[in-house]
């Protein structure tokens, strides 16, 4: 069912290699009992941003972490059947929120090339979510085996505050952003990396040179073309250029981040023109010849699908429609 997402992460991240953050735990001693026990209450209906990126904001939350631990041991004591398999799904949760803590040394993953597309997505923050997905495991297997009405509204009262503190955070979240990003975001070129150098390919610059990814992301690259706010989609970025009269190079570097195994389709005008990859920048350059005696011109870069990924998306879609009619059949059969 996630055929797509997952053959893109493995292609790109077999051949490409980026500039990713070192792994940093997001829990330590404090965060969990007592400290985020009192946010969590303190904080429903005004909690903090997630901007607040500290342990109190990195976490499962202690109302949920309790309420999966009763579920846990409650399928254990009381439980028939398969039920040993729930509790077991919520067993490897805890483990995974054990793992989020700062007493456990992730020092290794430095040297092993295979970590690094995983540290691009912010692990081991995302360490967390995974932990959140079994812990709902035992939980709803819980709410489904109790019979009590008094008892399900017991288990209901920690969700509905669970619920309502994660709608109120998104909401201040909102709030935070909608005050430091322009609103014309996306076209000053927020989906072109203007904005953070996070999952930008890595360069054969100096070291020094996170500068040089920085430059390229705002269109600040030395040389005889300013480049414009960028336009961008899901799969494109145009920039209009304004061309100086001075020497140019061979190949101009553009702002457009370069991954291998992506065919591009580069334009001036509308017209095809050659690039090469840029490796002190990881970007795009372009041929100077298109450009010779244009003052302004329109550059456009199109990424095409990875190869075989109209066939993953196929099968992938397949799955997905039989799954819902499983479902849809399970539901009504019972």
């Amino acid at each position: 069912m996630s055929a797509v997402t997952i053959y893109n992460f493995l292609v790109l991240s077999m051949h490409n290699r980026y500039l990713a953050p070192n792994i940093s735990a997001p829990l330590n001693e404090s965060s969990i009992f007592p400290q985020t026990y009192i946010v969590d209450l303190k904080h429903t209906l005004h909690p903090l941003a997630l901007t607040d990126l500290n342990a109190r904001t990195w976490n499962i939350g202690t109302l949920f972490l309790i309420l999966a631990f009763i579920a846990i041991i409650y399928l254990i004591v009381r439980g028939k059947d398969n039920d040993g398999y729930y509790a077991f799904v919520g067993i490897i949760g805890l483990l995974l929120v054990i793992g989020g803590f700062d007493f456990v040394n992730w020092d290794f993953t430095e040297h092993l090339k295979i970590f690094e597309p995983i540290k691009v997505i912010q692990f081991l923050g995302r360490l967390l979510m995974l932990a959140a997905i079994f812990l709902v495991v035992p939980v709803m297997r819980m709410m489904i085996k109790v019979k009590a009405l008094w008892a399900k509204w017991l288990i209901s009262v920690p969700i509905i505050i669970f619920l309502i503190n994660g709608m109120m955070t998104i909401y201040r979240t909102q709030n935070f952003y909608q005050e430091i990003v322009p609103t014309n975001i996306l076209e000053s070129g927020y989906n072109n990396q203007l904005h953070t150098i996070d999952y930008f390919p890595a360069f054969s610059g100096p070291k020094s040179g996170v500068d040089y990814a920085v430059k390229a992301a705002y269109s600040d690259i030395k040389g005889p073309i300013m480049f414009g706010n960028s336009v961008p989609s899901f799969n494109s970025a145009t920039y209009h250029m304004r061309i100086k009269h001075v020497v140019m190079n061979k190949y101009l570097v553009t702002p457009v981040a370069a991954y291998n195994r992506f065919n591009y389709r580069v334009t001036i005008d509308g017209q095809t023109v050659k690039w090469i990859h840029n490796q002190t920048y990881g970007t795009i350059a372009i041929s100077s010849n298109e450009l010779v005696n244009k003052k302004k011109a329109k550059l456009c870069v199109v990424a095409k699908p990875l190869k075989n990924e109209w066939l993953v998306m196929i099968i992938a879609g397949i799955a997905n429609m039989a799954v819902m009619l499983r479902l849809i059949l399970d539901f009504k059969r019972k």
